[in-house]
């Protein structure tokens, strides 16, 4: 498993030719040294890691997993940061700690030769809301209990998506390890086929005369559902919503290129790393690593069409590009009705829970009595991903940057990188390093977002509702390319440190573990990167 010797491996990135002439090595350019953090600093991680890895580990129950298997999605999102830091400063001992916590959720995976599909549609044309099918072999998935007169419950994609990509990072991570202990071999070992066989070909490649996982029907958009290589190419295109299908309905948000999907391309980059460096401890076969490969390649063209440039003044005065990730595709979904309207107080930050009885300038219905919002929509265009979303995109470009070898693609580079940087610190960021304020959305615009979400009364996210948790969303590891971004993380940080009991299991757990390894050096990566032994 090990990608051979370390020292060897280095000298091969000073090769004229960018790498090794055979072997495993051949893709093993741009290799930078481990970052080296303050090992106070590292020994702060830890400690605040033991303090909230029980609860995590709480929430990957087997049985509570198997009711409802949304919190993997959490456990990726509490852990994201942690995980960058272990890959980046090689800490084997955080990355194993990580890897046996994620190991827990497959244990509630159910194995089935069933599958739930929304909308598909049968041999007369005619769309099911609800069915059933048979699948090739038995597939273990995260699945909600079933309903009444369904054998299976639905999958949770999103969800499923976003917990993988953290588990093939770690796999990655491992084949770059000279000697991966006993039990990180045991989880790759477990992991590899529940990546690939049990979703990610599933995903890409449907079954003769089974339906697609993926359809934009439930949105309204079209019938049909697709597997993942359809829905990329439709998205590529920007055929739904529009008369390439037979009956549909155009709404902006039909071809928008969902995180879900960014995880998809993100993990399988992640896996296809891995197999570059070490083939056969994944025994995974050539032609499946070439539909996997063609794949993503598909995927950062589509990443790369939605990568959205302008040019801007920077504050010192200094003319530059920036960019947002696919902009305008949210203009007209409920999330972003009253995204023209940014009237506010303090007292309405009460509304990320409930503010009934406060915030005189809330849009929208506080009652479910009475569902009559304040005022009517007030929508606006060309809007950008709310920033805790758009958080998915340092990882996401982080793994796409750094494979691009692998993969046989050239987005995004370091400069691209940067442009998405400059947005954050100069776009979203106020640059007032005594009261740091954040838009909500990452291009700038701060309207209310998510009023009445999922028919909440008085629930909605007022403008600059995500600042207090902006230091926490991963946008410091971005400060290698603006310094804007390093002052405002740096306040945010102080800000977060300075009102935090290092000794709480819960802040531990929603604050420490997510600012500390921010604060930590980084320089992004051109390629992988062997460990010391």
């Amino acid at each position: 498993m090990a990608c051979g010797d370390p020292a060897t491996r280095i000298a091969q990135t000073d090769d004229a030719d960018g790498g090794a002439e055979d072997g495993n090595s051949t893709h093993v350019t741009g290799c930078a040294p481990a970052e080296v953090a303050d090992p106070a600093l590292r020994e702060r991680i830890h400690a605040a890691w033991d303090l909230a890895r029980p609860a995590i580990a709480a929430s990957l129950d087997t049985q509570a997993l198997r009711q409802n298997p949304y919190p993997i999605y959490n456990a990726q999102l509490q852990t994201a940061n942690l995980l960058f830091y272990a890959d980046y400063h090689q800490d084997a001992e955080l990355l194993e700690s990580l890897a046996a916590v994620y190991d827990l959720a497959f244990d509630a995976l159910t194995t089935t030769d069933v599958a739930f599909y929304y909308n598909a549609v049968d041999g007369d044309g005619v769309t099911i809301p609800k069915s059933v099918a048979t699948l090739p072999a038995p597939t273990r998935m995260w699945v909600y209990p079933a309903e009444t007169g369904f054998p299976i419950g639905r999958e949770d994609v999103l969800s499923s998506a976003q917990f993988l990509y953290a588990v093939a990072r770690v796999v990655r991570i491992g084949t770059e390890m000279h000697e991966p202990s006993p039990a990180l071999r045991a989880f790759i070992t477990r992991a590899v086929p529940i990546l690939v066989h049990d979703h990610y070909l599933r995903w890409l490649v449907r079954a003769p005369n089974l339906p697609g996982a993926f359809q934009v029907k439930g949105w309204g958009c079209n019938d049909g559902t697709f597997d993942h290589r359809e829905h990329i190419a439709h998205l590529l295109a920007r055929r739904y919503g529009t008369d390439y299908f037979e009956t549909y309905q155009s709404r902006s948000y039909c071809n928008a290129f969902t995180d879900r999907d960014l995880w998809i391309i993100a993990g399988i980059a992640e896996v296809l790393a891995a197999a570059d460096l070490d083939d056969s401890a994944l025994g995974l076969a050539e032609n499946d690593l070439g539909t996997l490969r063609e794949h993503v390649q598909n995927g950062v063209a589509l990443t790369e069409a939605r990568h959205d440039v302008r040019a801007v003044v920077l504050r010192d005065g200094t003319a530059a590009t920036v960019a947002v990730f696919d902009p305008g595709t949210g203009d007209d979904h409920v999330d972003n009705q009253y995204a023209g309207f940014t009237g506010t107080s303090s007292a309405c930050t009460a509304c990320r829970s409930s503010c009934t009885d406060v915030c005189p300038e809330f849009p929208g219905w506080k009652s479910a009595t009475n569902k009559t919002p304040r005022i009517a929509p007030v929508p606006a265009t060309g809007l950008a991903w709310d920033i805790s979303h758009a958080r998915r995109l340092v990882a996401v470009y982080d793994s796409l940057h750094r494979h691009r070898d692998v993969l046989g693609t050239t987005f995004p580079t370091r400069d691209d990188i940067a442009e998405l940087a400059r947005e954050f610190g100069h776009v979203v960021w106020n640059g007032d390093e005594d009261a740091p304020y954040f838009t909500n959305r990452f291009n700038g615009n701060d309207g209310w977002y998510r009023v009445n979400y999922s028919a909440r009364p008085a629930y909605g996210i007022a403008p600059g509702g995500f600042t207090k948790d902006a230091g926490r969303m991963g946008f410091g590891f971005w400060r290698e390319f603006d310094a804007d971004v390093g002052r405002a993380m740096d306040a945010m940080h102080g800000i977060d440190l300075e009102s935090t009991d290092p000794a709480n299991e819960s802040t531990a757990r929603s604050i420490l573990i997510a600012v500390l390894p921010e604060s930590a050096p980084y320089e992004t990566r051109d390629g992988p990167c062997p460990w010391a032994e």
